[in-house]
């Protein structure tokens, strides 16, 4: 039995329902200001009448814009799904793009390989922008996306030195001292800190603002005292076990 799929609402279609020319049509539908109120409203209600869905890779064969945007994890797979910390980031980005209409590719880059496909992905003109989640301070994969012209956001502060990027991010050395005074307050004068990878502006943000609030309550941090649990479960538990150890 041969289904009968529906040819899909050209431009045409909705311009001749709307009276307007094809060319008004494609501003209208394309956001453009350049039209009147009434050829506006025309065109969109003969859109919503008609069941039009924008082709968006004609679309973009014209614009040059791809619409899309990418969420870029720079960890393992493991890590990925093993660190709640994840979830909510992408949730957000992903609440973001759909309120605009933005589909959102989501993009694991673990080794060189990773990397290099991205790049080429991006250089294509496959995506309008880019989001990079758990940069590495060797990681220079960010600058180089943002060198083909696509722009790029960092989730948290790029290393100190690097050449500008911009990003969004806690105030980190602001937490640290809050934690320290936290235990400060509680009575506590033999303190302790587990971090996360050293190559990462938010561990060495969060032990500075640690550090500055165990001085302030004039309390030494020795070194012993410092252990990386690499922001895992498994991290975590093994850095606990050596501190009690000590």
């Amino acid at each position: 039995m041969t289904e009968n799929r529906r040819s899909p609402v050209t431009l045409e279609a909705v311009a001749a329902r709307a009276g307007v020319s094809r060319a008004t049509a494609s501003r209208v539908l394309n956001g453009s200001t350049r039209v009147s109120d009434d050829a506006r409203d025309s065109v969109r209600a003969a859109a919503d009448e008609l069941g039009y869905v924008p082709n968006r890779a004609a679309r973009s064969l014209v614009t040059r814009q791809s619409d899309a945007l990418a969420f870029v994890v720079a960890e393992s797979e493991d890590v990925f799904f093993a660190d709640p910390f994840f979830a909510p980031v992408l949730r957000g980005a992903h609440d973001a793009a759909a309120e605009r209409g933005r589909p959102l590719l989501f993009v694991i880059v673990a080794n060189d390989e990773d990397r290099a496909r991205l790049e080429q992905y991006a250089a294509g003109g496959h995506v309008d922008g880019v989001m990079f989640v758990s940069v590495h301070a060797h990681d220079t994969l960010p600058r180089r996306v943002h060198d083909l012209g696509v722009p790029v956001v960092l989730a948290g502060r790029p290393p100190r030195g690097r050449p500008a990027l911009p990003y969004v991010s806690s105030d980190n050395v602001g937490g640290g001292e809050a934690a320290a005074r936290v235990l400060l307050e509680r009575g506590c004068t033999e303190v302790a800190t587990i971090t996360g990878p050293d190559d990462m502006t938010v561990t060495t943000d969060r032990l500075e603002g640690f550090r500055r609030g165990v001085a302030a309550g004039g309390l030494d941090l020795p070194a012993d005292r410092i252990v990386s649990g690499y922001f895992s479960m498994d991290g975590g538990r093994a850095a606990m076990a050596q501190l009690l150890e000590a």
